[in-house]
């Protein structure tokens, strides 16, 4: 992230709002000086849609940010998501060393050069890599939990390597550059949100992560410390909204209005009778049973987490049989529900009916967090920052202090130099 005593900038681009902190490392910890976020209307689906609301929004979120007498990054870590990303997963190498002892030991070096063998994938034109993330470390073929600094003679490591159409990429990056800033790498915000709620014992016994925002649902599966899948489905919280517009007969505001103020997953806790007055066009007033309401958001959260059955099915992580039922021995601890969508009254137990396993609400590990931003909708933003945080502490891929970055910097040199002379 950033180099001890150095301010960092991360920023979450998301369908609703584009959220962001403000901190800086010293003394190996993590120091928050601002956090906000900014609503906006430019993004939809990871994507955005109107150049110009995205450039306002995120400028108006870094202008939230700035802090008197620190001083403001101009390149930040961008966690994004959406349909237009994919991921695959990849394997790199770096040979250790057979005869000098001293050079058995591992590095940051063996792990970066770890991580760019495994970048050399073949791709269409169009499309990028966009970040890879290490999942599992091996050393002379033993998995190990962090390599840096033990013995060995070949280290390998299993990478998820996150890509992505290069267009959209190109618009978030002129949304950036219109308040001076650049990305300096990309996070995939269901990776993050994993980091953001999950302890690490969650990860090595089997969990699965469900981020559901406004109109994408992200899932991450783990087990054994390892990212077993993750993908990006475009159904969300709009997508109910969309349902209770179009059998309703409301417009969307109305209809966006009686989800979050009235909406719930679970039509037998709602009285039969009772009813909620809206007005509609021109002063009209209308009344709807708070019944039909539930089962009409029911439905259709119920699809989102058939969509996740059916994902699951497909990559083998759970089966399920003729009448319905599911089992797994993968995800053993249950699946953790994060993201605005996650709030609705019920949407765990519907979550348990579809999926078979138990459905939790995530909470939010990071703890210095603002009143305002201590919810399920703000887990990826959070996640970031605990992810970074673990890196500071474990220094897994190379988040050294200045010594050894000096140390690194000299050895690059003295390749270079016995390459080309």
């Amino acid at each position: 992230m950033a180099r001890k005593g150095e301010t960092f900038l991360v920023i979450d681009i998301g369908s609703s709002k584009i959220s962001g902190t403000l901190g800086e490392i010293r003394d190996r910890e993590i120091i928050i000086h601002a956090s906000n976020y900014e609503p906006t209307t430019g993004i939809s689906g990871g994507k955005v849609t109107h150049i110009e609301e995205a450039k306002r929004a995120i400028t108006s979120l870094i202008r939230k940010l700035r802090v008197k007498g620190v001083k403001m990054p101009k390149e930040a870590h961008v966690l994004i998501t959406g349909s237009h990303l994919a991921n695959t997963y990849s394997k790199g190498i770096a040979t250790i060393g057979e005869n000098n002892h001293r050079e058995q030991q591992i590095s940051a070096k063996h792990i970066r050069i770890a991580l760019e063998q495994a970048k050399k994938i073949r791709l269409p034109q169009s499309k990028e890599i966009v970040s890879v993330f290490p999942s599992a470390y091996y050393v002379d073929g033993d998995q190990v939990k962090r390599p840096y600094n033990m013995m060995g003679i070949r280290l390998e490591i299993d990478t998820f390597i996150l890509t992505g159409e290069s267009t959209p990429l190109r618009n978030i990056e002129i949304a950036l550059l219109s308040a001076n800033i650049r990305s300096k790498e990309y996070l995939y915000q269901p990776i993050m949100a994993s980091y953001g709620v999950l302890d690490p014992e969650d990860l090595e016994t089997g969990i699965l992560l469900i981020d559901i925002g406004k109109d994408t649902t992200d899932i991450a599966a783990w087990s054994g410390g390892t990212l077993l899948f993750s993908k990006t489905l475009n159904i969300g919280g709009d997508t109910i909204t969309y349902d209770i517009a179009n059998i309703l007969h409301l417009r969307r505001s109305d209809a966006e209005k009686l989800k979050i103020e009235h909406g719930n997953c679970d039509p037998d806790s709602v009285d039969k009778k009772a009813l909620i007055p809206i007005e509609v066009y021109d002063g009209e007033k209308k009344s709807i049973y708070k019944r039909e309401l539930a089962e009409i958001i029911r439905a259709t959260v119920e699809d989102i987490f058939l969509e996740i059955r059916d994902e699951l099915k497909k990559k083998r992580l759970i089966t399920v049989d003729r009448q319905g039922k599911v089992t797994t021995s993968l995800i053993s601890v249950g699946a953790v529900l994060v993201g605005g969508t996650s709030l609705l009254p019920g949407i765990k137990e519907v979550g348990k009916s579809v999926l078979n396993l138990p459905s939790l609400s995530g909470k939010l590990r990071w703890k210095k967090v603002p009143p305002d931003m201590n919810t399920p909708a703000f887990a990826s933003l959070w996640g970031a920052i605990e992810y970074k945080y673990r890196q500071i502490k474990e220094d897994p891929t190379g988040e050294l202090v200045k010594k050894e970055r000096s140390k690194l910097f000299l050895e690059d040199i003295k390749d270079f130099f016995r390459k080309n002379f």
